[in-house]
């Protein structure tokens, strides 16, 4: 029959004859037709009668209902649950008790307390997990809160919620809270903490007004996180509140210098006896490996001092030119050929050469193989045409392992010291198949039965069987092992020759699942007996 676009304007639709049943039609199709008149949606009956057609769709579960933030579609959900048998997954508790708690989550993260109200009415006999009070009071939910602590009788309560709610920024949900928690001392110090990383003085000075054990030692952990935060005022405040003019306890400058803020460890600075204690020689050493050559500055005008020999080469290591040459200048201890060798390790050229043209101290054989290893071309190429040390066949070794074909190369062409079995050992065991088909085209080492073990413990399997149909050093159970368990039954196969020694290891080992997988995966039809060994005896 020609469609309906394509009928002639005279034409009329086929008649239905007297004896052919109606058109049936999809439920949903005759739900919308229905519901296209606004005066039928009026009418409670008729809707309630429609739902109940309808009935509910399988797909349609609670932690769907709750991901789409429908309260009427939850409780839809929900009442036909209650309907299910007894013997229905639906009824399981541990089946209920994961509903509840996914669907809570999703509750809270919406914020939507309606879901919140009907999971909670609902699942009466399933537990609120920790993490939904916590998740509630960060995003500062009070509402979600006090229905939960009024309505639910297994809500926890102890305190850790006010931390969560501290940490969300939320001071009046932090104190709303206090009211209804009995929290100790220990946990009114964590509040303080947590308000003095944020930066409010005045969350600060609310907890401390909730403490009743000794302050200074409560302060501690308050310090600490102030320093952490760079916040001075609050650090000034409480030093004013528990120290005083006499001494008190020391605050780690060098964690301060870790930190970066200049003000504070200035101020630690000015007031160290009372502040920070004996000096700190880490703190030196912090500032050097961070390049912060204001703090650096700022510790040298106090006469702290760290390691002198060492400081440089921290340095150096993570490349921060500015600072080499600030404390060339004023450290008379210069460096030591770690310093060359670290800024050739993680490819800083600019520092390898400054080092070079400006110090006496040199490098090691270590630079070359550092910089080769992690790949550094242009690092390994400047070492060989202006320094003297050379490397040792780690270098080779280290970028075969690591997968740097072009390092590899250039070495081979470049350089004598060769390599060991090591470079195709490690360079199958890291998945480099190019590596290790170039290696046993170019170089005589070889490898050993590592590199398959390795291959195959890591699951590089393509690497398994180049090595197996191309070189003759073989593998140990532990390869078969890998792969058997791995499921790749065609690598298993092509080992099927070696299946007798490999399932009387598994056999003699007390590695009877490994034993059975390999019958089953090879189709062995060899008997083996196992007799016990009496020459021992």
């Amino acid at each position: 029959m020609e469609p309906p676009s394509k009928r002639r304007k005279h034409e009329s639709p086929r008649k239905r004859r007297k004896d052919e049943p109606p058109p049936h039609f999809p439920p949903l199709v005759s739900v919308r037709v229905v519901c296209r008149k606004a005066s039928i949606l009026g009418i409670a009956h008729v809707v309630a009668a429609l739902d109940a057609f309808l009935d509910c769709s399988p797909r349609c579960t609670v932690t769907k209902a709750c991901a789409l933030c429908s309260p009427r579609l939850l409780h839809r959900v929900l009442a036909h649950d209650a309907r299910e048998s007894r013997g229905s997954v639906k009824r399981d508790p541990r089946f209920r008790q994961w509903q509840f708690e996914r669907g809570m989550t999703t509750a809270v993260a919406w914020g939507s307390l309606e879901l919140v109200k009907a999971l909670g009415t609902y699942f009466r006999r399933c537990n609120v997990p920790s993490q939904v009070t916590a998740d509630a009071a960060s995003r500062g939910k009070v509402g979600i809160l006090n229905w939960l602590y009024t309505h639910r009788q297994d809500v926890l309560r102890f305190g850790c919620d006010a931390d969560h709610a501290l940490v969300g920024n939320h001071f009046e949900v932090a104190k709303w809270l206090r009211c209804k928690l009995s929290p100790s001392d220990r946990m009114k110090v964590s509040w303080a903490a947590i308000a003095a990383w944020k930066g409010r003085l005045d969350m600060v000075k609310w907890a401390y007004g909730k403490i009743t054990g000794t302050l200074k030692v409560a302060s501690i952990s308050v310090v600490a996180a102030a320093v952490d935060g760079g916040h001075l005022d609050i650090l000034m405040w409480l030093f004013e509140k528990i120290c005083g003019d006499r001494p008190c306890f020391s605050v780690s400058l060098s964690r301060a210098v870790s930190c970066g803020h200049l003000n504070v460890i200035e101020w630690m600075l000015r007031n160290q006896r009372a502040v920070c204690g004996p000096p700190d020689s880490l703190a030196v050493a912090e500032a050097a490996r961070n390049g912060r050559l204001g703090i650096l500055r700022l510790l040298h005008a106090y006469k702290i001092d760290g390691d002198p020999s060492k400081t440089m080469d921290f340095a150096a290591g993570d490349g921060h030119l500015d600072t080499i040459k600030w404390l060339h200048v004023n450290n008379d201890s210069g460096c030591t050929r770690s310093a060359m060798d670290s800024a050739s390790k993680n490819g800083f050229l600019d520092g390898v050469r400054w080092l070079h043209e400006n110090r006496s101290e040199g490098c090691s054989r270590d630079a070359m193989d550092w910089a080769a290893g992690d790949g550094h071309m242009e690092v390994l190429q400047w070492l060989a045409a202006n320094r003297t040390e050379g490397c040792s066949s780690r270098a080779t070794d280290w970028a075969a392992g690591h997968g740097h074909m072009e390092v590899l190369q250039w070495l081979a062409a470049n350089r004598t010291e060769g390599c060991s079995s090591r470079a195709m050992n490690d360079s199958a065991g890291n998945g480099h198949l190019d590596i290790v088909k170039w290696l046993h085209i170019n170089r005589i080492e070889g490898c050993t039965v590592d590199a398959m073990d390795q291959a195959a413990k890591n699951g590089h399997l393509e690497v398994v069987e180049w090595l197996h149909a191309n070189r003759p050093e073989g593998r140990t159970s532990c390869a078969m092992h890998c792969v058997i368990w791995s499921g790749k039954i065609n690598v298993a196969l092509s080992l099927h020759r070696e299946r007798e020694k490999y399932l009387v290891n598994a056999v003699r080992s007390g590695d009877l699942s490994t034993g059975q997988r390999l019958i089953l995966l090879c189709k062995s039809q060899t008997v083996i007996e196992l007799r016990p060994n009496t020459s021992c005896c």
